[in-house]
């Protein structure tokens, strides 16, 4: 226990010298983490229509899911589905601790560069560049294209990464929701 609290102060000391605050624009002066989760939703459903698919509904609830994960990737600088903080090892503890109740549940992340040869990318090049990875692995392609999921959540986190340049730790949450689902909250 006095470990994990030893590791969590010394993540957050190390996140707060090298991220980003939250609403940031380091890569570019129009450029915000809610308006790069909004391209994603908008890509991803315009990937989704381009395959027939019917597309996906927003919700506030799985885009604090998604949240969730996408700080805690900027603050490890590395992109993954597991998590240590408490309620929040998986996706659907993270869906859950934010009251939704899913019949199915499934994420996507990964983190790329906020640059391309040193330019700033546009949140449209960056969502496309996200969705383009997701679709060239299977698993994230199933997740994107299941005819099942009814709604998603978007997010992403800029960081200045050590070493690096800017990054975008970028998540999609992928639910199917009973009817009677507060999606709204």
């Amino acid at each position: 226990m006095v470990r994990q609290a030893c590791l969590l102060i010394l993540l957050c000391v190390l996140a707060a010298a090298r991220a980003e605050p939250p609403g940031a624009v380091p890569v570019g002066p129009d450029l915000t983490a809610a308006d790069l989760a909004d391209a994603l939703r908008v890509e991803t459903n315009r990937v989704r229509r381009d395959y027939g698919l019917a597309p996906l509904q927003a919700s506030r609830a799985l885009e604090a899911a998604a949240a969730d994960q996408a700080s805690y990737m900027a603050l490890m600088q590395q992109a993954g589905h597991g998590n240590v903080f408490r309620g929040q090892a998986t996706v659907l503890d993270r869906v859950l601790r934010h009251g939704l109740r899913p019949v199915s549940v499934s994420e996507n992340v990964a983190a790329k560069p906020a640059r391309s040869e040193g330019t700033p990318l546009s949140r449209a090049a960056l969502a496309a560049r996200l969705v383009a990875a997701w679709l060239d692995s299977p698993g994230h392609r199933a997740n994107l294209l299941d005819p099942r999921a009814t709604h998603l959540g978007c997010a992403a986190h800029i960081a200045r990464v050590l070493g690096r340049a800017d990054y975008v730790f970028g998540v999609q949450v992928f639910a199917r929701l009973p009817p009677e689902s507060p999606v709204a909250r």
